[in-house]
């Protein structure tokens, strides 16, 4: 055995022929039932012989390449060129070379849509032509009327309220007077002060039978803080906006306010 670079080079191998790769017997037999071989080159390129003897199969290469399309054996798309030579790519089939689109009246308006898409847009133009009456008149016809009633207002039947007096709710005494705020409810349920409430209600707690239990104010006369602080004679603390007030006089003036500047007992604090 010579010396090889590889164990396995010369397995399976007679005087160095190379040893046939697939199975030959099944293509050979689909050449005889279908016409068409997967191979069909190197099936008759590798082929066996016998040798003069007829006793032992040998194996010979043939020259050549004769190796035949296999393609026809698939199915064949419907866009599919006839011969894989003819075949060409979207991209190669819409290419104009620059010098030909330099010149407008060469240029070639390509589409923009596929096949894909052209069969669809075509399917819609086709569905938009037989739409149904009622969309149809939707899209072209008198614009469909807003309904703003609901059921339950189709169904309300208004009350006659005639002779019916609408208002504010009013409420009477007993006696079917006007309701009034009677003075001795609030005072005897300390909401507010007997005194107060005759001073604040005026005419309308003598309606009500109020008894005088204070000097009435004037109704001419307006209720403010000082004359508060006069019926309540509450002359001490200070009344809100005021400084001047004192426990003496209500409305007196502060003594240094008239105090000549030659006084030493005048303090000046401005200075």
């Amino acid at each position: 055995m010579a010396e090889e670079s590889h164990p396995y080079l010369s397995y399976n191998k007679s005087e160095d022929v190379p040893t046939l790769v697939g199975n030959w017997v099944e293509e050979r037999n689909l050449k005889e039932l279908t016409g068409i071989s997967r191979n069909l080159g190197a099936t008759e390129i590798l082929k066996d012989t016998l040798t003069s003897d007829n006793t032992s199969p040998s194996r010979a290469r043939a020259q050549g390449n004769t190796l035949l399309a296999t393609h026809p054996r698939v199915i064949e798309h419907v866009q599919a060129q006839t011969h894989p030579a003819d075949w060409q790519s979207t991209l190669q089939a819409s290419y104009r070379p620059p010098t030909e689109t330099r010149v407008a009246g060469m240029y070639l308006d390509l589409p923009k849509m596929g096949p894909r898409e052209r069969m669809l847009a075509e399917q819609m133009m086709r569905e938009a032509r037989e739409l149904p009456p009622e969309t149809q008149a939707t899209i072209g016809g008198a614009p469909v009327p807003i309904t703003t009633a609901s059921v339950y207002g189709a169904d309300y039947q208004p009350h006659d309220l005639t002779g019916v007096q609408v208002g504010t709710k009013v409420t009477k005494d007993p006696d079917g007077r006007a309701a009034r705020r009677d003075p001795t409810f609030l005072a005897e349920t300390n909401i507010m002060s007997k005194q107060l409430t005759d001073r604040i209600m005026g005419n309308k707690a003598k309606e009500a039978g109020a008894q005088d239990t204070t000097v009435l104010p004037n109704p001419d006369v307006p209720v403010t803080i000082y004359t508060e602080a006069v019926a309540k004679q509450t002359y001490g603390g200070v009344f809100p906006g005021t400084t001047t007030l004192n426990s003496s006089s209500p409305f007196g003036k502060s003594t240094n306010f008239t105090k000549p500047m030659s006084d030493y007992s005048k303090v000046v604090i401005d200075e």
